[in-house]
């Protein structure tokens, strides 16, 4: 999973070396996870959602990203199992004409669900187990690039959906906010 995160990142970069005219973000982000219940039965853990976002815009409209997510919680409800999860995946971004402050934005990649049991003793050796599934991606939101020199925010809602999370199909709303830092190129001529 890290390397998978490390890669889009070093593609999102790299593309920025011999393109014209270029603006890369970077976009640290904190916010909230609230999941469905999983199979309509069981409740599952609502908790903070942390990761990083980066891209690059493609055409004055369209923007490639790419997203690594941590998931610190993703336990069902009244269970003493802890559950932690990892999400990397890449989108397309495509900003509104009439609107150019909102975007919206459609995408696929992978979680790791790393599973493990409660102790009750920090020294106790943990015994951790990792699934990895397939996720898509889809929402929009609001981002205003370069309000403060290079440094700018975004609003972002979206849904995720896991078709096959043990089995089941499993979707949740992610809702995260956070600055945005604008990097701008222009090619040498």
């Amino acid at each position: 999973m890290r390397r998978a995160a490390l890669l889009t990142l070093f593609l999102m970069i790299a593309g920025t070396v011999d393109a014209g005219a270029q603006t890369l973000e970077i976009h640290p982000y904190a916010g909230g996870f609230f999941p469905r219940k999983f199979l309509n039965l069981v409740d599952v853990n609502r908790n903070a959602l942390y990761g990083a976002k980066a891209g690059i815009f493609l055409t004055r409209r369209i923007e490639a990203e790419g997203n690594f997510g941590y998931l610190p919680d993703l336990s069902f409800a009244s269970t003493p199992a802890r559950k932690k999860a990892f999400i990397v995946d890449g989108a397309v971004a495509y900003h509104i004409p009439a609107a150019p402050m909102l975007y919206v934005s459609a995408g696929a990649g992978g979680m790791t669900a790393s599973a493990g049991r409660s102790s009750s003793s920090p020294f106790a050796p943990a015994e951790w187990t990792s699934n990895h599934f397939f996720s898509m991606t889809y929402g929009g939101g609001l981002k205003a690039l370069r309000q403060w020199g290079p440094v700018g925010y975004r609003i972002d809602a979206r849904g995720r959906t896991l078709p096959h999370y043990y089995g089941f199909r499993f979707s949740w709303l992610e809702t995260t906010a956070g600055l945005t830092f604008s990097f701008h190129r222009e090619r040498s001529k």
